[in-house]
């Protein structure tokens, strides 16, 4: 900011200084708060993004709150530069407006004999893109429990267990001990006879449960998982497709595929 000041000063005085008309000094003036402002906030960004950098850079890949390269990955370059202290990150105005920051190869020259540059971003760019991204510096993975799995099966299971054929139960018998202790069928009296007793256990048929899978009723139920529809129309993630992906799988996040694994992890939900 002291170079910025310096710079209005000089200004100033080139437009004749003391003898400058009041509309001139004033347009050169605002100018300059203008650009001070935007400094003063994207710095701002700039350093907040960096401390919660600094939180999150030591939590393995695939768990709760992990960083993740698909927003903004060259900040993400930035700050592992200046948390390693390389001495190669320079802060200045960006040609096309407000400010940059450029990474340099110190070890490297271009064909001017100046450090290689390997990175440049607008800062001011990068404040409005986190201001789009819900405040978030940088996606980190966000997951789910198997606890939250199994209520949305038993949403599926009462809206839809019934129309699709896949709420089903299994016969089982109750099991007590008798007075020696032994593992033995429970009885009960029916109209003053003792019966053996039985219970009607819940499941989800596999192949019914397949077929809503693949149904229109389905496709939203899983959608639901992950994506919230407000009374305003607005959809909005519970869970990013990708940070979600990246809790149940070691492979590459792929779009296509998301839909398929997430199949797979209520399949498998439904045999526990």
């Amino acid at each position: 900011m002291f170079l910025l000041r310096k710079r209005m000063d000089d200004e100033i005085q080139a437009a004749g200084g003391q003898d400058a008309s009041l509309r001139v000094i004033d347009q050169i003036r605002n100018k300059y708060i203008a650009k001070i402002s935007t400094f003063k906030k994207d710095m701002e960004n700039f350093t907040a993004g960096y401390r919660l950098y600094k939180e999150a850079k030591n939590i393995p890949p695939g768990q709760q709150g992990a960083i993740m390269d698909n927003f903004a990955p060259g900040m993400i370059d930035i700050y592992e530069s200046l948390d390693k202290q390389k001495g190669n990150i320079y802060i200045g105005e960006d040609p096309s407006g407000g400010f940059s920051v450029t990474a340099f190869d110190m070890d490297s020259n271009d064909r001017q004999g100046n450090p290689l540059v390997i990175e440049n971003l607008s800062l001011t760019k990068y404040r409005q893109d986190v201001a789009d991204n819900d405040q978030q510096f940088f996606n980190t993975v966000v997951t789910d429990s198997i606890s939250d799995r199994a209520k949305h099966l038993q949403t599926a299971i009462n809206n839809f267990g019934d129309k699709y054929g896949f709420n089903t139960t299994v016969k089982e018998p109750v099991m007590t001990r008798d007075s020696s202790g032994k593992l033995v069928q429970a009885t009960k009296l029916v109209y003053g006879k003792p019966q053996l007793s039985f219970t009607n256990r819940p499941v989800v048929d596999q192949q019914k449960f397949d077929q809503f899978l693949e149904s229109a009723d389905g496709e939203k139920w899983l959608r639901d998982y992950y994506i919230e529809t407000g009374k305003d129309g607005k959809s909005s993630y519970i869970y990013e497709p990708e940070s979600l992906y990246a809790s149940f799988s070691d492979s590459p996040y792929n779009a296509n595929d998301f839909n398929l694994t997430l199949k797979d992890i209520f399949r498998s939900q439904i045999s526990q």
